[in-house]
């Protein structure tokens, strides 16, 4: 439980070990982000629940870092950036590249439908409504190790100028990343 707690402060969101609630405290200014912000947890909760297993050591998130750290890729995880209304969203890694627009990156470690429409309605509010990133190129890092994507969950993310990475083939996104290859 106490891994589970640190997991949602880090959303923003709040545990109660004795009633194992997740929930958030807002005011009436901050309700809709708050609202985003529980909702992201819970999703996110999920998934690390439909991951565990006895051999999984780390979450899938940690294997893309690690990935990044590993090919000398500079990278700010967990950032929070504003799109439509305000609301926030948070995204898994931003990646600097000189003399080129950064790179915007979500992992997901369950491929579905549904992950899939929440991270493009994320990307989409951003570039609408944030200039800064409007040019961003982004990219989803998809767990494909333990379950098949799609054709037409790919189809649906590139339609919408959004890159997806399967893992098995990570290797081809070095040079996309800046890295020498």
């Amino acid at each position: 439980l106490n891994q589970l707690n640190e997991f949602v402060n880090a959303h923003g969101v709040n545990f109660d070990e004795k009633t194992e609630n997740i929930f958030v405290k807002s005011s009436w200014e901050l309700l809709s982000q708050k609202k985003n912000d529980l909702i992201q947890a819970v999703i996110n909760v999920g998934d690390m629940f439909l991951t565990a297993q006895a051999n999984v050591k780390n979450l899938f998130y940690e294997e893309v870092a690690s990935f990044f750290n590993e090919n000398k890729i500079a990278f700010s995880p967990n950032i929070y950036i504003e799109g439509g209304g305000g609301v926030k969203h948070r995204i898994d890694f931003i990646i600097g590249r000189p003399n080129k627009s950064s790179v915007l990156v979500k992992a997901i470690n369950n491929p579905s439908k549904s992950n899939f429409e929440i991270e493009l309605f994320h990307y989409i509010d951003i570039s609408k409504h944030n200039l800064q990133y409007e040019k961003s190129e982004k990219m989803i890092f998809i767990n494909n190790s333990e379950k098949e994507v799609k054709k037409e969950h790919i189809s649906l993310i590139k339609s919408h100028n959004i890159t997806p990475v399967l893992w098995s083939e990570k290797e081809n996104v070095k040079k996309i990343l800046g890295v020498e290859v």
